[in-house]
């Protein structure tokens, strides 16, 4: 079998019908659909076990609540294809995705990462998300690919939806979602498999559309959700250190330097530890950019007024986002 793909599946009865519609449409066939029921309250479970008597290609997994990593690491358990494809179950990709992704498979040997795009669909707009491409070559290994997207300040590849990833890649090297992680763990596993992979394809093929519905981090204002996204970055900064690339290791603290100052500028309410973990993360050594430094120094200067200006941006970005036109 080619293809598993993991959908994990919590109180989306409104929209998994279109999800998985879209999934077993694939007009390349050898594929599995793994459905995760994580403790939905409403008839998405009912929905799976539908669908699965439609469809000899499904199988359904009905757990507690446990998250969205346990939920992905379930189906990772049970996935029989070569290659994994991770769909949100809000989501959709295009129909011929499979094939696409197939083609490229059988075209370059030993493929352990595959790169997809992303529509990204708000209410009255669309984005098109794709990797960045060096012109030069398209496949690559993992720690030159991240290498690659950070020197231009790319991040698509925080969202594992836009990535297919071989299964040995993943088994192989133990890699599996932090269920700790309650927010963000996608980017923790994405960076990982990437330390490890040996040959990484740019397809520029656009596969997937995700359908954003509009929140900020200053809507997920609990202090576990806080805790968790402090912990990720903590454990994560262990594993740059790992690297013996010195440029990407530079790159990698950039990018977690400015998940930190976003993190403390969107909360409220943090533990008397915490605060000092940010006062030894976010500093100039840390910082790559001089947009970043100035941050830094703006930061560190006037904490207070910098979190201000920072929740005045985001309402305002909401605030248009919200109100502006189809572009």
């Amino acid at each position: 079998m080619r293809f598993s793909i993991i959908v994990p599946v919590y109180n989306v009865e409104k929209y998994l019908h279109r999800c998985v519609d879209s999934l077993i449409k694939q007009t390349y066939k050898n594929i599995e659909i793994i459905l995760v029921n994580d403790g939905s309250t409403d008839s998405s479970g009912s929905i799976c076990d539908d669908f699965k008597s439609k469809d000899s290609r499904i199988n359904v997994i009905h757990q507690k609540n446990q998250g969205v990593a346990e939920t992905r690491n379930s189906g990772l358990k049970i996935a029989q294809g070569e290659y994994i494809v991770f769909v949100d179950s809000d989501d959709t990709i295009e129909l011929n995705s499979c094939e696409v992704f197939n083609d490229f498979i059988e075209v370059n040997e030993n493929l352990d990462i595959l790169c997809g795009g992303a529509n990204i669909l708000e209410k009255n707009r669309i984005y098109n998300y794709k990797f960045i491409n060096n012109e030069k070559e398209n496949i690559m290994s993992g720690l030159e690919f991240l290498k690659l997207q950070l020197e231009n300040k790319n991040k698509v590849y925080h969202s594992s939806w836009i990535i297919v990833f071989r299964r040995m890649l993943l088994t192989d090297n133990e890699l599996s979602f932090n269920k700790e992680y309650l927010v963000g763990e996608d980017e923790p596993f994405n960076t990982k498999a990437l330390f490890y992979a040996k040959r990484v394809i740019i397809t520029g093929f656009t596969h997937y559309n995700y359908y954003r519905r509009l929140s900020s981090l200053a809507n997920t204002n609990s202090l576990k959700k806080i805790n968790s996204m402090i912990l990720m970055c903590q454990e994560f900064e262990e594993e740059i250190n790992k690297l013996d690339d010195t440029r990407l290791k530079k790159l990698l603290y950039n990018e977690f330097l400015t998940r930190y100052i976003k993190l403390f500028a969107a909360i409220d309410r943090f533990n008397p530890n915490d605060k000092q973990i940010f006062k030894k993360v976010i500093t100039l050594k840390h910082a790559l950019t001089l947009f970043n430094k100035i941050k830094v120094i703006f930061f560190r200067t006037c904490p207070v007024i910098y979190k201000l200006v920072y929740k005045i941006h985001i309402k305002i970005r909401y605030i248009k986002n919200k109100n502006n036109l189809f572009e």
